[in-house]
């Protein structure tokens, strides 16, 4: 019978979450396991076997349902911190992390070191046909537009900014490196939030006018 479901929901609002547990007992499904954290699905997948699993779409877990199909077949894995973020983020961007015969080259690093003094050495990975993905690069804004304008290739150089990626109050904005202080005000822009600083490999340097 359709009541006899085993039904675990993924929801990390208290108040959403009881509404949904009455919602389900008022339709006769009783069986129902609440989580707060998709974290916590592999485990509960695998001791309680459910048949339906309620998940928003708009999870800020987004690769929720990419971990339940290698659970579901049997297929172990490790996540990676950072590297599905900037996926993510490209995603919502509408474009891929590389692209062939533009930008074959991505670099993940950060905008700031354990040591307040000493800064990322990603400034020098930055050439044509690279994109270097900045995390935690927002207090250091400044730091970034100035570096990447002393190297007399700014013009050459497309920033594009995505915060909360793939959530409900994702923010995307584009801007070239000397205007990346304003721009991130002119949004609001706050963490999360990833820096994609393009070069793209065309012949004469140029990018994409991109003011959004």
């Amino acid at each position: 019978m359709l009541n006899d479901l085993k039904i675990i929901v993924v929801e990390p609002d208290p108040q959403r979450a009881r509404d949904i547990i009455d919602a389900l007992k008022d339709g006769g499904w009783t069986d129902v396991t609440m989580i707060g954290a998709a974290a916590q699905l592999d485990r509960f997948v695998r001791t309680q076997n459910p048949d339906i699993i309620l998940i928003d779409l708009a999870n800020p877990d987004r690769d929720t349902l990419e971990h339940l199909s290698l659970v579901s077949a049997g297929i172990s894995y490790e996540i990676v911190p950072g590297v599905t973020a900037a996926s993510g983020a490209s995603a919502a961007l509408g474009g891929f992390l590389t692209q062939r015969g533009a930008c074959d080259t991505l670099v993940l690093t950060t905008g700031q070191t354990a040591h307040p003094n000493q800064t990322p050495n990603w400034l020098a990975t930055l050439r044509p046909g690279t994109r270097v993905a900045i995390y935690m690069g927002l207090g250091v804004a400044g730091d970034i537009a100035r570096a990447v304008m002393d190297t007399g290739h700014a013009k050459h150089i497309q920033i594009d900014i995505v915060a909360n990626a793939q959530a409900r109050d994702e923010i995307i904005a584009s801007c070239t490196p000397d205007r990346l202080v304003s721009t991130l005000a002119a949004h609001g822009i706050s963490n999360p939030a990833i820096l994609f600083l393009t070069w793209p490999a065309f012949a004469d340097g140029s990018v994409r006018a991109a003011a959004r």
